[in-house]
């Protein structure tokens, strides 16, 4: 509860908040937080595994209490069969501390770059069924009707791979490596029909889209 009442109290100093909604705010998290939240007795036992926790991982004192709390209630969700314990953090650090003790985390800051990356993805894959779409309507089956079936083809599979790279958590390290290669791949194809035959606007879309692509994929090494 702290936490979160000291973030809204700071908006309202910065005026990114009305008072009328940090009130507002403030009032429907202390509701919530009664009636809806699990709450961990802070003990002995828990800051005697914080304090190990800190030492451990260099985390700052309030960062290793609230990993020694989310690790707590994990173990007591599991104990009943539950579904694990998702630790929502910003922090760098206590992410890393975190996912190394075997928690699932989630970093709102990387929403954002998430759905931008989930956004080009499924534009590679309309641009692939596009390209299925030409070669139907080219009727005649030759060697321009063979490219865009493949590039197609091509494209819809890189388009598959990356969004299975953005649902796997942890990533799968062979996934990640696939989508690299077939975005850098698919891109330098299309650089190089640019340059060689093909002068059409939907190559320079192709372009732009696995450029993205390949950059996104690079951006989930962790």
């Amino acid at each position: 509860m702290t936490e979160v009442v000291s973030a809204f109290t700071r908006r309202l100093k910065g005026k990114s908040l009305a008072p009328r909604q940090t009130t507002k705010a403030k009032r429907r998290f202390r509701h919530d937080f009664r009636r809806k939240f699990f709450k961990l007795e802070i003990n002995a036992l828990l800051i005697e595994r914080a304090t190990d926790l800190a030492e451990k991982y260099a985390l700052r004192g309030y960062d290793a209490v609230q990993l020694a709390a989310a690790l707590t209630a994990n173990e007591a969700r599991i104990a009943v069969n539950a579904l694990p314990l998702i630790l929502v953090s910003a922090d760098n650090d206590l992410n890393a501390a975190a996912t190394a003790e075997g928690l699932a985390v989630e970093n709102p800051n990387d929403y954002l770059m998430k759905l931008s990356y989930k956004i080009i993805i499924y534009l590679a894959i309309a641009l692939g069924i596009a390209h299925q779409g030409f070669a139907v309507y080219g009727g005649k089956f030759n060697l321009n009707v063979l490219w865009f079936i493949g590039s197609g083809f091509a494209m819809i599979f890189a388009g598959f791979l990356n969004l299975a790279l953005v649902r796997i958590s942890p990533t799968d390290w062979l996934i990640h490596i696939l989508c690299i290669i077939a975005n850098l791949t698919i891109t330098i194809l299309f650089v190089v029909a640019l340059l060689t035959v093909l002068q059409e606007p939907q190559v320079f879309v192709g372009i732009s889209i696995f450029a993205l692509l390949t950059v996104f994929s690079f951006l989930q090494i962790k």
